[in-house]
């Protein structure tokens, strides 16, 4: 195995560690280089809830990127993804999973576009 993919596998590790650390329960990668989460309630209206799942990328290095998949799950059974996490859901979500990240040496790090929303 190259060097750089142990490296690699061990900053993964370190990324599936601080994820359970911070409450996310693993599940299945969608990809080979993803550290992935099974989702979660976040938010309960009545009308639907809000879930919300996690992946887990390094970007090389110490950087990790982070993508958050939120959906409605209606009462009526049906399903749709929301186009963004809110601001509110990702001050109460990002934290933990940051501070977590951090505590490894690892720093967390949003697609732009989540960036871009502030």
């Amino acid at each position: 195995m190259p060097a750089g993919a142990a490296d690699s596998a061990g900053v993964m590790g370190l990324v599936a560690e601080a994820l359970v650390e911070a409450g996310w329960e693993p599940a299945p990668a969608v990809s080979p280089v993803a550290v992935s989460t099974a989702a979660r309630t976040v938010s309960d209206v009545g009308l639907y809830r809000t879930e919300v799942s996690l992946d887990a990328v390094s970007l090389g290095g110490r950087h990790v990127r982070l993508f958050f998949h939120p959906y409605r799950r209606y009462l009526t059974g049906g399903r749709s993804k929301v186009p963004y996490l809110g601001s509110g859901l990702r001050r109460r979500l990002l934290p933990p999973v940051a501070e977590a990240l951090a505590r490894r040496g690892l720093v967390a790090t949003e697609p732009a576009r989540e960036r871009d929303r502030e």
